[in-house]
């Protein structure tokens, strides 16, 4: 039995400790902040998809797992990795790990990506978002100058699981050495050594 004043105070203690085990950050003004410019449109519709048709590229969607898109102005889809202008390293990469020609998700979300714009993508499991993502990512971060002491990082993902996390981390070094990049995971429930 406790009367209610003790819970309180058992409650005012409580959030005082969890308040001194948090190291807080201050609040960021962005407005503030002047950023660097940076490109985002990196796409180049290649001649071979230029060509097509707006009937062409409805066959062209529906044969790939129907595939179907919102918005003004969407790219079409790509239909081999060379078409996505990416790096010959990356091209590379993805043939000595086995990826022989895009997903449906990725033949629609890269050039979208790679074109700047913003994408909510849906499919399976094993349907080859990851890749749809990164890609794009590494352009971006290719095109980024050198960093500086004490700035970065140039990428963020967020995930809402740690095995989700640790999954992409394992699809980002399949390509970081080549690229000479640095990929860290960091996740909640585990210490920060042993990460």
């Amino acid at each position: 039995y406790s009367s209610e004043e003790e819970e309180v105070d058992l409650q005012t203690a409580l959030t005082g400790y969890q308040t001194k085990q948090r190291k807080l950050l201050e609040p960021v003004d962005h407005g503030k902040i002047e950023y660097e410019p940076f490109r985002k449109n990196f796409y180049v519709e290649v001649p071979e998809l230029a060509k097509m048709s707006q009937e062409e590229v409805n066959v062209f969607r529906l044969e790939m797992e129907g595939i179907t898109v919102k918005g003004k102005g969407c790219p079409k889809p790509i239909k081999s990795w060379v078409q996505c202008g990416i790096s010959m390293k990356i091209l590379n990469s993805l043939k000595k790990h086995g990826y022989e020609k895009p997903t449906p998700i990725q033949t629609q979300a890269i050039p979208a990506i790679m074109s700047g714009r913003d994408l909510i993508g849906i499919a399976k499991t094993g349907s080859g978002k990851t890749i749809a993502f990164l890609l794009p990512m590494f352009r971006h971060i290719m095109d980024q100058r050198s960093l500086e002491e004490g700035e970065g990082p140039i990428a963020v993902i967020m995930t809402p699981t740690r095995e989700l996390a640790l999954q992409i981390t394992k699809e980002c070094k399949k390509f970081s050495k080549t690229l000479g990049l640095r990929v860290v995971c960091v996740y909640g429930g585990t210490g920060i050594s042993e990460q």
